[in-house]
């Protein structure tokens, strides 16, 4: 049953007669038509048909092949030929279908298929070959073939269409499928180049999402190795694994925040394969902390980074992602196909547009969740705080941070406030303790002052002096 695509229809042959589907939208004619009388040739039946051009294309039956004008509507002069003697090195009878591709053609007969060269006007060395070997996830024999253009091929066994990408090496998701199906599936707003546009934008959205995730996964894991260096040499006690989870998520968090909030804003698609990453990433360190309580800090993060990075490599080239994306498409009917279209385009769009989150971002994002340490039964200690120590005559005596391993906690942070984008110790989202002399005003996360109404007059001082607001670094 070889195959023909015009420009409106797709034509299967069977026997002595054809069916022409439309493939514009507007009908199915599903009415056999005699072939002979359709094409007015010499052969009642066909067993392949190649599509030369808009113009002309071959029709073989047995040993023979005739080469056809459809504009004319009429066999070239000088036809049938032998098939040995026009297409030098293939098969010389019954073959199954031919497809032109550029400047080869396939030709298929059974399990195997050949490849021609139509510059050199001769079959390929190394043929015939299984056509398993050539076309991975088609059927072993075919009925039919036909090339769609836009780098798909149409492959037929029976009533059961497989549509091929020759751009993956690999049948599309959602085949085989029923032919019938297959051309209603078209429509007036979404003919074959139509289907070959959203293709090739799904795929473009696919690879702008994996090179996302690939930039956001690396500073993410750049960020997790600072902070291993913070804690390297402490105990599990020191730092146990419950409140290292919950400080890397914190960075987590920022991680996601910060590339992907435009996404969120902008877009009203369902797919959100950034916020998956992140959300694979979070599930990978809190299994390893069920399961790894004893490492010690340093060790736990390599553990856990280990383990992000076996989540990230799961998908690596995104191929997962654009099956499930495809399937999707495939099973999107009428106008919807349309918005669904739109909505992958608008994040395509914003992604292309999106700058990965700054390391030092997410390193401080750590830092500040270690200091504060106030989370539900994951605390180490009370929680931190920033003590800056004024003296009498309003001169810093010292700025530090008071929690586990403080002063490398300070040393860190005094590394990376600058690229992070801060410019003073107020802007860190923690609590202050500011004294001077003897008297001192606790500041809230959120820089209120937090009331103690046996100091009220050191805390109207203190409310008004914005000195050491300024304060750019820790002490040592």
């Amino acid at each position: 049953m070889p195959l023909f695509l015009d420009k409106k229809s797709l034509s299967i042959f069977s026997r002595d007669h054809h069916v022409s589907l439309d493939i514009t939208g507007t009908a199915i004619d599903d009415r056999p038509q005699p072939i002979q009388a359709s094409f007015n040739i010499p052969f009642s039946t066909l067993d392949a048909a190649l599509k030369w051009d808009d113009q002309t294309v071959f029709f073989f039956k047995g040993m023979d092949c005739l080469k056809y004008d459809l504009i004319k509507k009429s066999v070239a002069p000088g036809y049938p030929k032998k098939i040995v003697f026009e297409w030098r090195g293939i098969w010389p009878a019954d073959l199954s279908d031919a497809i032109r591709i550029g400047n080869t053609v396939f030709f298929f007969r059974k399990t195997q298929y050949m490849s021609y060269d139509v510059q050199l006007g001769r079959a390929d060395m190394g043929y015939p070959k299984p056509i398993l070997d050539g076309w991975p996830g088609v059927w072993e024999s075919l009925d039919g073939a036909e090339y769609l253009g836009q780098n798909k091929v149409l492959f037929l066994k029976e009533n059961q269409v497989i549509q091929y990408d020759l751009i993956g090496g690999r049948a599309d998701t959602g085949y085989p499928l029923n032919i019938y199906l297959y051309v209603q599936s078209y429509g007036p707003s979404n003919t074959l180049n139509t289907v070959d546009a959203d293709m090739q934008a799904i795929r473009n959205y696919v690879l702008t999402v994996t090179a996302a995730q690939a930039k956001i996964t690396t500073c993410y894991l750049s960020a997790m190795h600072s902070l291993r260096n913070v804690i390297q040499g402490v105990s599990s006690s020191e730092a146990r694994p419950n409140t290292l989870r919950v400080v890397l998520k914190s960075g987590l968090t920022a991680a996601e925040r910060l590339p992907v909030a435009g996404i969120k804003m902008t877009t009203e698609t369902e797919f959100r394969p950034i916020c998956d990453l992140i959300h694979s990433i979070s599930n990978a360190i809190d299994k390893f902390t069920m399961t790894y309580q004893d490492l010690s800090g340093a060790d736990w993060i390599d553990g856990v980074r280990l383990s992000i990075a076996d989540v990230c490599m799961q998908d690596k080239s995104g191929e997962n992602l654009q099956i499930r994306i495809e399937d999707k498409y495939r099973k999107t009917q009428g106008d919807s196909v349309g918005r669904f279209m739109t909505s992958i385009k608008n994040e395509l769009t914003t992604i292309q547009t999106m700058e990965p989150p700054v390391v030092q971002k997410l390193e401080l994002a750590m830092y500040t969740a270690w200091v504060n340490q106030n989370f539900t039964d994951d605390s180490i200690d009370d929680t931190g705080y920033l003590h800056i120590q004024f003296a009498d005559d309003d001169t810093l005596l010292s700025a530090t941070v008071r929690s586990p391993l403080g002063n490398k906690v300070a040393a860190a942070l005094n590394g990376i406030m600058t690229q992070a984008g801060v410019t003073h110790l107020m802007e860190l989202d923690v609590v202050k303790r500011v004294c001077k002399g003897e008297s001192c005003v606790w500041v809230e996360r959120d820089n209120t002052v937090r009331k103690n109404p046996t100091n009220t007059d050191t805390l109207v001082a203190f409310a008004s002096d914005d000195a050491w607001q300024r304060i750019t670094q820790f002490t040592h």
